[in-house]
């Protein structure tokens, strides 16, 4: 109560001011607040008033996958998912089994024919394997191999038989290769007869060279692969010829060439094949 009171004489009794009171007791309060209809009254948990606790495992509604609810410890096997094993898979390729007889369109080696009038006779004059004519000076071919003569009576009857079979071998090959060229060289100059191109993969190449140099002097049968080379040296005597070979490998496609070094101008025959190992 506030304000001046003009009075003269006794004034007894009590002030009532209990319109204007007011209490700091919580409890006594109305209309207090509440959560989910529940009075926030006293010490009340999430769970009291119908919160969310917290844990995962209190919801409702959980995200699921193909079906499964995504709950606890799952594995990709639990929930249907591809494990990351190949083995796994369902409808898996065929795949190449490595073998060359499982292949389909293999290539056809064509034939070597070696005497097509008929066995080698002492009177035959020559060979030709595949299209390549060499010439037999007394029904003998000379195979000379680094300085030294192979064999003096390796006959042209058991030349003719040996290429035979190693035709029939090669049908069961991957990969046959043969080129060969005649060649006019100059005196004592290395020059480049026939080539081939060797793709990636295990090689035996084989060489032979041969040119009417005889009695003039050494000769050399060249092989190049890639930077590589290795020569055999030998005389031409009696029409015969010079062999050389290597076995390679080569890790991307390599050029292999035959080359001829005569001690005199002349013409040379190379000849130059491989055989693809694997």
């Amino acid at each position: 109560m506030q304000g001046l009171i003009g009075f003269t004489g006794t004034l007894s009794g009590q002030i009532d001011d209990s319109g204007s009171g007011g209490t700091s007791n919580y409890n006594e309060l109305t209309n207090k607040p509440s959560i989910n209809s529940v009075p926030l009254v006293g010490n009340k948990t999430t769970e009291d008033l119908h919160l969310f606790s917290g844990d995962y495992d209190d919801l409702s509604d959980k995200p699921s996958v193909n079906g499964i609810t995504l709950s606890g410890n799952k594995t990709t096997a639990d929930l249907g998912l591809f494990s990351g094993n190949y083995n796994d898979l369902t409808n898996k390729p065929t795949l190449f089994s490595g073998d060359y007889n499982d292949l389909t369109n293999k290539p056809t080696i064509p034939e070597i024919d070696m005497n097509p009038s008929g066995a080698a006779t002492e009177e035959m004059n020559d060979i030709e394997v595949d299209g390549t004519v060499y010439e037999v000076v007394d029904a003998t071919a000379r195979v000379i191999i680094g300085d030294g003569q192979l064999d003096p009576d390796f006959t042209a009857t058991n030349l003719t038989g040996a290429a035979n079979e190693l035709k029939s071998n090669l049908d069961e090959l991957a990969s046959y290769l043969s080129n060969s060229d005649t060649v006019s060289v100059q005196a004592a100059t290395v020059t480049d007869i026939a080539s081939i191109s060797l793709t990636k993969g295990s090689w035996l190449v084989l060489t032979f060279l041969s040119g009417n140099a005889d009695n003039s002097g050494m000769c050399v049968n060249t092989l190049t692969i890639g930077g590589n080379s290795r020569q055999t040296r030998g005389t031409l005597t009696g029409g015969g010829g010079l062999v050389n070979y290597s076995i390679t490998t080569v890790s991307t496609t390599t050029t292999a060439k035959v080359k001829a070094y005569m001690p005199v101008a002349c013409n040379a025959t190379g000849v130059i094949n491989a055989i693809k190992l694997g």
